[in-house]
């Protein structure tokens, strides 16, 4: 008979190192939860579901530091690979949707490693081919605040960049985006198990709360 999603998520937790609630925010910069930490008319909610809300914003936050530092963080004693073509992911556009966020960030930051745009010395770089990577509202946001003599914010990092451009166009309501995606996940004998099991435990990770069976 085919694993329900418990049973399949639990099988390949007993395989792998347990997975943890994301830590508070210290140290994520610019992160305000009075600002950005609650949908319109979140003074209605009970306390638990605020909580909620804020730790599910500070997670992502802290996914994106993690991601970056990991991934252009440091540099690269490689040389520029020759004869590749680099292009840059499509552009986003302001999705409200965290997966899209997301894969577009993972793309881009990929599309930098590839170019050797790697450790401090390139970050104006890669704040400048981050606006590249932008298009509609978010491209307009870049052009404001970013480039724009007039801008109230002179330096920017490419994390913090990255976290404002996630604050405005992110809804944080969709603290309940990963558990509607964790219910829908379905086993089929054709793709079988395991990638019925990494996909509850990609959707797993992003929740505030993560399924305990």
């Amino acid at each position: 008979a085919p694993m329900t999603q418990s049973e399949a998520y639990s099988s390949y937790r007993e395989q792998q190192t347990p997975l943890r609630r994301p830590a508070g925010a210290q140290g994520v910069t610019g992160f305000s939860p009075a600002a950005y930490g609650r949908p319109v008319g979140a003074n209605t909610y009970a306390p638990e579901t605020d909580r909620a809300y804020n730790a599910y914003t500070e997670g992502n936050l802290q996914c994106i530091e993690k991601l970056i530092l990991e991934q252009v963080g440091k540099a690269t004693t490689h040389p520029p690979l020759k004869g590749l073509k680099i292009e840059l992911p499509k552009a986003y556009t302001g999705q409200d949707d965290v997966h899209t966020f997301f894969n577009h960030l993972a793309s881009f930051l990929r599309c930098c490693r590839l170019a050797r745009l790697t450790g401090p010395e390139f970050e104006e770089d890669r704040i400048l081919l981050y606006g590249e990577a932008l298009g509609d509202r978010p491209r307009e946001w870049y052009n404001r605040q970013v480039t724009r003599p007039t801008r109230s914010k002179l330096v920017w990092t490419l994390k913090e960049l990255v976290q404002e451009i996630y604050l405005r166009f992110i809804n944080v309501a969709n603290v309940t985006a990963p558990i509607d995606s964790y219910n829908s996940v379905k086993y089929t004998r054709a793709r079988g198990a395991l990638d019925f099991a990494n996909e509850l435990e990609y959707f797993a990770t992003q929740m505030v709360e993560q399924p305990t069976e």
